[in-house]
């Protein structure tokens, strides 16, 4: 693929575009006090939310945003290296597509970054708090992909609204802040890479 430096521009923008949003919730989250375990009335907005529900919607959206960006990143990454793959949301497929040459450096980005800090979670329903798990196995960025993908289903995350009443589990990550630092980084390998390709 002939990649114009216009459509890496747009491609790694739009990337920076969904992670601008989750670190936007995660800040309102934080600045307005929402807890998970806050089951008391919160007269938010126009309705009369738990705070509890206003964590876990505005948490759900938080992480598609922060899941979006990381696809579109790595996406991103696959074209400046590679060159085209096939059409894929799973985080999985994308790390299997990439070299290995960008794979150790994502590996060790992420355990200097985020290592074994994460702290993952789940709940049956809106009304029932999360149960975080810190047992949850999360060694590397790739166990970390594969988590996204099989256990958590984070890619699906578009389709919430037509799965309400399948009661399926919800799951979360309780803290961010590592992840956005993370693809921080990435974001910076693809521009290393991308200025090294056109050397």
């Amino acid at each position: 693929m002939n990649l114009s430096s216009e459509s890496y521009r747009m491609r790694l923008s739009l990337a920076k575009g969904f992670s601008n949003v989750t670190r936007n919730i995660d800040n309102m989250i934080r600045d307005a006090g929402w807890l998970p375990e806050d089951q008391e009335p919160n007269n938010y907005g126009n309705g009369n939310w738990s705070g509890q529900e206003i964590w876990m919607s505005a948490k759900i959206v938080s992480q598609f945003n922060f899941v979006i960006s990381l696809e579109l990143s790595l996406k991103v990454l696959l074209v400046v290296t590679v060159g085209p793959t096939k059409s894929t949301h799973t985080l999985a497929r994308l790390y299997k597509s990439l070299r290995k040459e960008e794979k150790n450096v994502l590996e060790e980005l992420f355990s200097t970054h985020v290592g074994s800090d994460l702290v993952m979670g789940r709940a049956f329903q809106t009304g029932t708090m999360p149960e975080f798990q810190a047992s949850v196995l999360i060694n590397n960025f790739h166990d970390f992909c594969n988590y996204c993908d099989s256990e958590a289903k984070f890619h699906i995350g578009r389709y919430a609204y037509e799965s309400v009443e399948k009661r399926g589990y919800i799951h979360f990550i309780r803290e961010l802040d590592a992840l956005l630092v993370f693809l921080d980084m990435v974001e910076r390998l693809v521009i290393d890479r991308w200025k090294k390709r056109n050397a």
